[in-house]
């Protein structure tokens, strides 16, 4: 039986159509949004069904497979993210982000640049996360944005272990391509509401370091312009609206560039606590 779902985020909706009946109330636990079944017509924006001995996710007029039911939810979390970002309206940016000092710190960098690692690393700690890949852009402030966590697991590591005191049925375990993540639900303590903004306290480049010590330094606005619009941009955003966003930090300073050493997260993570 084909049921539909609508999900909605700073004034824009999604609708979801499925085949399995606990589609809605996984959405509503993992990306702590209202789930409201719907008998709408027309097209929905996001599709996930059974298909053969493997399943199918379409949003935006791409399909993706898995072959395992925990890779298709984590793929179908993934769509309805890719839907916001193009129901537009709101500039996403390609970053993590946590609270820090009464405000929030924006990490922009490249794929397996470490945003989940610190992220992650933030919320054991007990600091409230926005996110970890996907963050909302409200004026020059930081919003949540409907986009789980998601951490990188070595092989023979459980991803119950990536959550102190475990988590239920918050959290799974899936592999698609080479990757195998511990996806976090956003209802978990810790991650932010969607219904706040946090002021921006500093924009920065993050990269993986070359050793095991992390370190911070500055970025010039012309680096900024060659790297953190390229990494913080998503495909829906345009790169004048985070040049735009970044203006005032570079011409305070704050445009920092951080190394996060192997292993050594909570010692970025107390460089960060200075900015």
């Amino acid at each position: 039986m084909i049921r539909r779902w609508r999900l909605g985020w700073r004034g824009q909706s999604v609708l979801v159509e499925a085949d399995r009946p606990d589609t809605g109330p996984f959405l509503a636990r993992f990306l702590a949004l209202d789930a409201v079944a719907a008998d709408d017509a027309g097209s929905a924006h996001v599709v996930a069904r059974r298909d053969g001995s493997g399943y199918r996710v379409s949003v935006a007029g791409q399909t993706v497979h898995a072959t395992t039911l925990a890779a298709a939810r984590m793929l179908l979390l993934e769509a309805v993210g890719h839907a916001f970002v193009h129901a537009g309206g709101t500039t996403v940016l390609h970053a993590g982000a946590y609270a820090v000092n009464g405000g929030a710190v924006a990490c922009l960098g490249a794929p397996r640049a470490g945003k989940s690692y610190l992220a992650h690393a933030a919320w054991c700690q007990g600091r409230t996360v926005l996110g970890d890949d996907r963050i909302a852009l409200a004026g020059l402030s930081l919003a949540a944005f409907p986009k789980c966590l998601k951490l990188r697991l070595d092989e023979g590591i459980k991803a119950a272990d990536a959550v102190p005191g475990g988590a239920g049925s918050a959290l799974f375990a899936a592999r698609h391509g080479d990757d195998r993540r511990a996806v976090l639900a956003r209802s978990l303590p810790g991650f932010a509401g969607y219904g706040g903004a946090y002021a921006t306290r500093a924009v920065l480049l993050i990269e993986r370091g070359r050793g095991p010590r992390s370190s911070l330094g500055t970025i010039s606005v012309a680096d900024a312009l060659g790297q953190l619009v390229p990494s913080g941009t998503t495909g829906m955003a345009s790169p004048m609206v985070l040049v735009r966003a970044l203006k005032p930090y570079a011409e305070s300073g704050r445009l920092p560039w951080l190394a996060v050493g192997e292993g050594d997260a909570e010692g970025a993570l107390g460089l960060l606590d200075r900015l």
